[in-house]
């Protein structure tokens, strides 16, 4: 099996030439390493004459397009698989390219690759922490089965480090041309949508990462949400939180432990929506996958452990199927400020009364340390009106501390369901 790496470059530093140098030392052999490059900048001139075979192409930037200049890399390919990768992507081993021939070969129906990227050295706290949940540590194999549970990401993929079968990828047309971003999501979406199958390699690993400033980070989710407007054939009626939310922080100097900031507090598996005020929402999900009850999936954790206060977890899953709705919901907490004991209680309700919920917080009230919820969770009325409920529930809480709300109303009959999100910082 023939691999072609295509690179499209622009203004290549120090990464592109270490980039150069990892791709020569793979087990398995490349067959051509195709560099095309936008004529502007420096460019390293020793690869003119480099001979492991390296082909370069110079273009004009005016005919740089992410999706038109990657279908040109391919048409002067003829292996059987071509790689793409970026310029700033540099293989974390020598086996980058095995892990994907393998995949390829062990899997004939697939069509599309993409591997596992891991952080620099110098990649933010926030980035970091952030690329766990985008690249996780185990493989899989997504297809159209996945978007009930997965919603949008069921179509992520990355031109990274994007492997393709050069005749199926041709055959489906290439990449759309032209296209300002998203070009891999868009392809992949096509083909999800079409039955085929998109697997992420996280054993194929290449160290990427970027260091965004807030304006940066804007512009780069404001051409992809472009991009995903520009394509309704592919994105609409995918809903983009399928796994639920993601929080962020809003001030990333002031974050000491990303761990209590940055975490799923909603995420949906099948017909459960699972809603936590930490990372156990994944530890939750995660075992509830492998058919764990949600008491056994949380038995891996306790309470946070941001002493004197040791904040409790609390957790809540509620299920709907058939028509039917329950709820169960969870507090970790300290053995009274002893992080010594971790006390469990787990509160179940079997088809609940219309109107009626219960509500659970983390402490009882003000103290030094603070003093962590007791007893049973307490009633309270919902109203019909979701605006209404959010309305009452935001002017409910403390002016002083408040951050954020989510309300979601879910359908019990169809499974259909509205989010509204309340944040003081806009």
């Amino acid at each position: 099996m023939k691999v072609d790496v295509i690179i499209p470059t622009y203004k290549p530093g120090k990464e592109f030439e270490e980039l150069i140098c990892r791709l020569q030392k793979q087990t398995y052999s490349i067959h051509r390493i195709i560099i095309i490059n936008t004529q502007t900048g420096v460019f390293p001139t020793e690869l003119e004459s480099e001979p492991y075979q390296i082909e370069i192409m110079h273009i004009r930037p005016e005919d740089f397009d992410h999706g038109g200049t990657r279908n040109m890399g391919a048409s002067i390919s003829y292996a059987d698989i071509v790689l793409y990768m970026t310029q700033d992507a540099v293989p974390a081993d020598e086996h980058l390219i095995e892990k994907f021939a393998n995949v390829f070969e062990m899997h004939p129906e697939l069509g599309i690759a993409y591997g596992r990227q891991l952080p620099r050295e110098d990649c933010n706290i926030i980035e970091r922490y952030t690329r766990r949940f985008n690249y996780p540590e185990k493989s899989r194999i997504k297809s159209k089965v996945d978007l009930p549970q997965l919603g949008i990401k069921t179509f992520f993929c990355s031109d990274v480090c994007a492997a393709y079968r050069r005749n199926y990828l041709l055959s489906a047309g290439g990449f759309e041309d032209p296209t300002i971003f998203n070009e891999d999501m868009i392809f992949a979406g096509k083909r999800i949508l079409a039955g085929d199958k998109v697997a992420y390699v996280a054993e194929a690993k290449v160290i990427h990462s970027h260091n965004y400033t807030g304006s940066q980070q804007f512009h780069r989710n404001f051409d992809l949400a472009v991009s995903q407007a520009q394509h309704p054939e592919v994105f609409e009626g995918v809903p983009s939180e399928g796994e639920g939310i993601r929080t962020q922080a809003f001030d990333p100097s002031k974050l000491t432990d990303p761990s209590l900031i940055i975490y799923a507090p909603v995420r949906v598996l099948g017909n459960k929506t699972i809603v936590t005020n930490g990372d156990q929402t994944d530890t939750i999900y995660e075992g509830m996958d492998k058919q764990l009850t949600f008491e056994q999936s949380l038995r891996s954790r306790e309470f946070e452990p941001d002493g004197p206060n040791y904040t409790p977890r609390i957790s809540g899953v509620m299920h709907i199927e058939n028509g039917n709705f329950n709820y169960a919901m969870s507090i970790l907490k300290s053995n009274n400020g002893n992080p010594d004991s971790c006390n469990r209680y787990t509160f179940a309700y079997e088809n609940p009364a219309a109107g009626e919920a219960h509500f659970i917080h983390t402490y009882m009230h003000d103290g030094n340390p603070l003093p962590s919820f007791e007893g049973e969770p307490k009633l309270v009325e919902v109203l019909d009106n979701m605006e209404e409920f959010a309305d009452l529930l935001w002017n409910s809480l403390n002016e002083e501390n408040k951050v954020s709300l989510f309300v979601r109303y879910i359908d019990i009959e169809t499974g259909n369901y509205e989010t509204k999100i309340v944040n003081k910082n806009k």
